[in-house]
């Protein structure tokens, strides 16, 4: 392909970050270790996409931290100047929900929302998705923050498409070990099965003395000497995809409010079964 040709059969993208560029603003036109401003920067860097045939670009999915660096305070200003960029070099946008990354100050004012391990530890601040879909603060914050999203990022041209979060369910994530996912999951087990005989003969709990009276007596799934009982595993496994899926319906809905007539996808990971692809596209 030649520079300034875009394919007609590919639209040729890339993943860009205009939260990372007033830390890495070099002058692009030199070869020398040369800072500039970062909205220079920024322009330099969509010429240099028109140049090589990049159709689509994808944003945001980490920023919440810069977009809400405080509770509250908002500054959206260099994702819109990167719009405005796009837009001239006619660029489309796929724009992302940031709710993969959890700012400190959130995780401060509720530590409850961070997720824990199947063994029981709470993961701790410090990487990405750091957050327990099954947390009813959480999910009120991320739909908060959806929605200014919508509102802010959502009106602008450049925009053609929407992201929810970013790859669900990845590192682990997809299995939901808080009190909160243990609320939720006896919850989702008296909804299918109604009554505890009937879970117990589904799940044949006769083996290992695993019988139950009460579905308040089930526990999720944790880590043990030897493998739990593949029948709760299986379940458990169903309504982890049925939280995320509810999870992303939120935010979806969010956005078809605000952007009616824009796409709305997720980036799925590739031969990942963790969460039902199936469940988690229809």
């Amino acid at each position: 392909m030649h520079q300034n040709q875009k394919s007609n059969i590919y639209k040729i993208g890339t993943a860009y970050y205009p939260d990372y560029v007033p830390y890495q603003s070099y002058d692009l036109s030199s070869y020398e270790e040369k800072k500039i401003p970062f909205k220079d920067r920024i322009v330099q860097d969509f010429e240099r996409m028109q140049k090589i045939g990049i159709a689509e670009i994808r944003m945001g999915e980490f920023s919440w931290s810069t977009v809400e660096p405080k509770e509250g305070k908002y500054e959206p200003s260099i994702f819109l100047y990167a719009l405005d960029e796009a837009l001239k070099a006619k660029i489309d946008v796929i724009f992302c929900t940031p709710t993969a990354t959890p700012p400190k100050w959130l995780v401060d004012r509720h530590p409850e929302i961070l997720p824990n391990l199947p063994d029981g530890r709470k993961i701790k601040f410090g990487s990405r998705r750091h957050y327990d879909p099954c947390s009813d603060i959480y999910i009120d914050y991320s739909k908060k923050i959806t929605a200014y999203y919508a509102k802010i990022f959502g009106a602008h041209e450049a925009v053609k498409m929407w992201q929810i979060d970013n790859e669900l369910g990845h590192h682990g994530s997809s299995s939901l070990y808080t009190d909160s996912a243990r609320k939720k999951f006896r919850s989702f087990l008296r909804g299918k099965y109604e009554t505890i005989d009937k879970l117990n003969d589904s799940w044949f709990t006769c083996f290992w003395s695993q019988g139950y009276s009460d579905f308040d007596q089930i526990d999720l799934p944790y880590k043990n000497w030897a493998d739990p009982n593949p029948h709760t595993l299986l379940d458990f496994r169903s309504f982890c995809t049925q939280i995320y899926r509810e999870y992303q319906r939120a935010q979806s809905e969010i956005i078809k409010q605000n952007c009616p007539d824009t796409i709305i996808t997720h980036n799925l990971i590739s031969n990942f079964y963790e969460l039902c692809p199936w469940e988690m596209t229809k």
